[in-house]
């Protein structure tokens, strides 16, 4: 049974799913849900929005929170140093993948967890930050929360 619930936050509206007592799946609200899901909202989904809400402000840089097992591919994301941030190219090169960097960004993009597995801070080898699941701004946004040098990034 997968269970959701829709929270308006400070980085606009966001479901969150939970099936089995795992977190499945964060969507932000220009993101279609392609499944179904009953409108309830349980401990394990509190607390993860608790949690993001807490991360939007800066008072934790990581989640605690029972997640769906993540292969290697998505538990490197969360190798990158909050406040940090790495090219496609880089996260490649992590998987011995070095001319594959196309097919890693649309992985990448299929970040089922983004906040928790944090996508937002892989960015273009040209240093601009490149597409985010949520859209730009948010992507922008999220590293601005982290203290990630804005204007370094968007020459």
């Amino acid at each position: 049974m997968k269970y959701g619930f829709r929270y308006f936050s400070t980085i606009g509206l966001l479901t969150i799913i939970e099936s089995e007592g795992l977190i499945t799946n964060i969507f932000f609200e220009n993101q279609k849900i392609d499944f179904d899901f009953i409108l309830k909202e349980t401990e394990l989904i509190k607390k993860c929005f608790s949690m993001i809400k807490h991360y939007l402000t800066r008072e934790i840089r990581e989640f605690d929170l029972s997640i769906f097992k993540i292969d290697d591919f998505y538990a490197k994301l969360l190798q990158i140093p909050y406040g940090n941030t790495i090219s496609y190219q880089e996260f490649a090169e992590m998987h011995q993948k070095e001319k594959a960097v196309r097919s890693i960004a649309s992985l990448i993009g299929k970040n089922k967890l983004p906040i928790i597995l944090p996508c937002h801070r892989v960015i273009l080898k040209n240093g601009k930050i490149g597409n985010f699941s949520g859209g730009n701004l948010l992507k922008e946004k999220l590293l601005n929360i982290e203290g990630v040098n804005m204007l370094k990034l968007n020459k």
